[in-house]
């Protein structure tokens, strides 16, 4: 006798086909959601800003990761080897435990970098990092971000995470990013040049 497959929780989808609709945005959002939760525990949100990616875990950690990461083929984990798919996780739950209410979706990283005044070469040396490099360059950049009140979407976080630059999807994403900066610089050029002519 052949069984049904599992199906998710609405009953109306193979398990396995639910799981991989979930996409890195919904992770994220998932995760920034429950982290700034008025009923999140504020000694799980501290663990989570001390988060260690070079030696991730502790309870905080492992309930976020089984509840909301580790079945979705969006977070990658299986494409990077051994512990760097949880460390970059780490560098990204450490990132929502400092500034999670700021997480706001669609407003790209290199616009935000832009807004809050980050510099052009601090921006362009985040988007040539990678690992360890780039887990500090995260760090450094949450904290200017969060310091600033600035908005930005984790997602991108995410994705400078786990994916390297060399990588064909991380050279996609980082040009993206600049993209968002630049742009967001012509456009403030732009104002100011209408302005002074006005």
């Amino acid at each position: 006798m052949v069984l049904p497959a599992p199906t998710s929780v609405e009953g109306d989808r193979p398990l396995s086909e639910a799981r991989q609709t979930a996409s890195l945005a919904q992770i994220v959002m998932s995760l920034a959601s429950q982290i700034r939760a008025d009923h999140y525990p504020p000694g799980d949100r501290a663990d989570l800003r001390r988060l260690d990616p070079s030696s991730p875990g502790g309870p905080a950690f492992w309930r976020l990761m089984v509840r909301f990461v580790e079945e979705h083929p969006a977070a990658q984990l299986e494409e990077l080897e051994g512990w760097a798919g949880y460390s970059a996780w780490a560098v990204l739950l450490a990132a929502l435990g400092e500034g999670a209410e700021l997480h706001t979706k669609n407003f790209g990283l290199g616009r935000a970098c832009f807004e809050a005044k980050v510099s052009e070469a601090r921006f362009t040396a985040l988007l040539r990092a990678s690992g360890t490099t780039l887990w500090r360059a995260v760090r450094q950049l949450v904290h200017q971000l969060t310091s600033a009140g600035q908005r930005v979407d984790f997602t991108d976080l995410a994705r400078l995470l786990l994916s390297a630059p060399e990588n064909p999807q991380g050279t996609r994403w980082r040009r993206r990013m600049a993209g968002g900066y630049y742009r967001a610089e012509a456009q403030t050029a732009k104002q100011a040049s209408k302005e002074e002519r006005s």
